[in-house]
Parts: C-alpha cells; structure tokens; sequence
C-alpha cells in the first residue's frame, strides 16, 4: 500500500479521535451543572412551601358564637304573629299549668303540673298522656317542638337554694338536649309576686332578682336562650302588680296574654 494513504488514514483517525475527547468534554461540565443544580431549586421549593404553610392563617373548627346566648334576649323590632308559638312546648310548674287551664294554649303544648319543682321535675309521674301519666322528660320525648320555653322556680324559691336550682334546672336542659339537640330552648325567668307576698323574705322579690340572675348565668353555660319575662309583669317598683293576683303568685288570663306577647317581641333569630 501506498505510504502516504497509510499515513493519511492515521491522521484521520487521530483528528476523529481528538474531536470526539472535544466533544465529550463539551457536554461533561454541563451535565454535572444539571444534575448538581437540581437539588438546589427542589430544596428551594420545599423551602418556598414550608414558609407558605407555617404563615398560612390555621382554620378554626370552632362554630360562632351566637350572639343571643350570654344574656337576655332583647326585643326585637316586630311582634312576630300568634303562629310563632303553635310550635313550641312549655314545661313548668302551677303557673305554666295555667296558660292550658285557662285556655291560652292547647293543653298537648303544656307540660306542666301544680306543685313541682326543679328537684322534683325529673322523676315526678304527673303528666298524663294518651300513654299513661309520665315524667316531663318522658312525656316531652312524645312530642316534635319546634321550640321549648322552660319557666322554674317558683315553687322553689321559698326553700331551695340557687345552687340547688341551678343544678337541678341544668341536668333537665341535658335530658331536653339528649332528646331534642338541634331544637332551640327558652329558659324564662323566675315572675314577681305582690308587694305583699314580697314582704316574705322566702319570696321576697329581691331574692328572686337573685335567684334569676344565677338562673340566667346557668343558661349561659348551658348555651341557651335566656328570657327576662319577670319585666314584663312588674310594676315601677318591681312588684307584681296587686290587682293581678288574689294570692300574690297566681294570676288571670290578660297576665297571660301579655306574657306570651313578651314571647313573641324577643325572639332569638
């Protein structure tokens, strides 16, 4: 073979050769630079992301508080019409008795019965239904209300302490609310009597104020409405007025009337 072509074709091997160590060397930083690059912006984006999460705002799970719990509920601008009350339930003592005996309400929205109290309340059997006489819890668990007003006390008052009361009244809320948890409760004052039941000092009006403003603080921890109904009875100086009454406790059908309209103006929408 000719010496020059030998000659000739290794040089050009040699020059293929020398491009190729080029080329490769070429691409070799680059592709360390790459590689070597990508942690740092993965590592920067994890950063980015932590910082956003640990400045984000956390979300509460706590419901709003509502507005008319805490204390007692004030008028509202409108009395609503008697339908509001054709679906409530009211539980007490002789003097929510007398909103069914003298005809104010239909007697299978009254549960109630002359002469208990808040300690008698839950076991006591004296409401008769189509199913026998029951407690009030029991009797209650009978119904579908819309709305319960509770108003307790009264026959207690004389000789129950207000922790006695309070304790008492707050574990017949729990047996309402196990019952009925989504259904709004009304928990009413405790009403004033005469001037002259009031010179009693068991009944004396004061002590009643009293007993109300423990009852209202329980309705309070219990997170239902309050209503201070007793203003709507008392006279300017804060005593039931005399020719409403023939026992200093008990009154007629226009006392009634005007406590179911306090209903109506104070209202927890």
């Amino acid at each position: 073979m000719n010496k020059g072509v030998i000659i000739g074709a290794v040089v050009a091997v040699a020059v293929l050769a020398a491009g190729g160590l080029v080329i490769s060397s070429l691409f070799q930083p680059v592709e360390r630079e790459l590689v070597s690059s990508a942690p740092a912006q993965l590592q920067s984006s994890t950063e980015s992301t932590a910082s956003t999460e640990s400045t984000a705002p956390e979300s509460s799970s706590l419901p709003e508080t509502d507005p008319f719990v805490g204390a007692p509920i004030p008028q509202n601008e409108d009395m609503a019409d008697s339908s509001w009350l054709d679906d409530a339930i009211f539980i007490g003592d002789s003097l929510t008795y007398g909103l069914s005996s003298y005809q104010i309400l239909p007697a299978e929205q009254v549960l109630a019965h002359t002469g208990i109290n808040p300690q008698t309340i839950l076991t006591s059997e004296c409401i008769e239904t189509a199913n026998g006489t029951k407690t009030v819890l029991d009797a209650l668990a009978e119904k579908s209300p819309g709305k319960i007003y509770i108003m307790l006390g009264a026959n207690g008052v004389g000789f129950l302490s207000s922790e006695n009361i309070v304790e008492n009244y707050g574990q017949l809320i729990d047996g309402i609310r196990e019952l009925f948890p989504d259904v709004p409760i009304y928990v009413q004052s405790i009403l004033p009597v005469t001037a002259e039941k009031s010179s009693d000092s068991r009944y004396a009006n004061s002590k009643i104020d009293q007993y109300n403003a423990d009852i209202a603080q329980m309705a309070a921890d219990k997170e239902v409405y309050y209503l201070n109904v007793a203003e709507a009875l008392k006279d300017e100086n804060g005593n039931l007025p005399t020719e409403l009454s023939g026992d200093g406790m008990h009154f007629g059908p226009s006392t009634y009337e005007k406590w179911l309209e306090y209903l109506r103006c104070h209202r927890a929408e």
